[in-house]
């Protein structure tokens, strides 16, 4: 073989080797844009599942719910707090709440306060219904008595 055919044999080799290692790459940055984009599909799914959910209605004594009371979920071991406020039904809800253990009060105007402990596991969806109390009713004006209101909550076994 002459020199002159050597060298071309040669230079035709090296061309093959660099488109092949060209492609190499190409295949790798295929790989890595393919694994990026499956994770940052996962990682959403994953960081949801991590959390839980609360929901519940807040009702008056006699079941009806009560629109627009105050919802506080408060939990101090992991310091963490959110708020929401009920629909028109007395129905809420509270999404995406880290794992731990909540408290869970109810307040609306002209009710006392109901309180709930819930804990909130990964991917949990928990109900808290809670039942606020009518606020007594202080003294009347000299000379006219009292009115008194019922207090907390009677249910169907109390009663005789």
């Amino acid at each position: 073989m002459s020199v002159h055919k050597a060298s071309q044999v040669a230079a035709g080799m090296a061309t093959r080797e660099r488109g092949s290692a060209k492609k190499i790459k190409a295949m790798r940055l295929l790989k890595f844009a393919a694994l990026a984009a499956a994770l940052s599909l996962w990682l959403p799914a994953v960081a949801q599942i991590a959390k839980g959910t609360l929901s519940g209605t807040i009702m008056a004594p006699g079941g009806a719910g009560v629109p627009q009371a105050q919802i506080s979920i408060n939990s101090a071991a992991i310091n963490f707090s959110r708020s929401a406020t009920a629909d028109r039904r007395g129905f809420y809800r509270v999404a995406n709440l880290p794992q731990g253990e909540y408290v869970v009060t109810a307040s609306a105007p002209g009710f006392v306060n109901a309180q709930a402990t819930i804990s909130i596991t990964p991917g949990s969806d928990r109900v808290a219904n809670l039942v606020l109390g009518l606020k007594p009713i202080g003294q009347t004006p000299a000379g006219q008595g009292s009115v008194s209101a019922v207090r907390g909550v009677v249910n169907s076994e109390s009663v005789q």
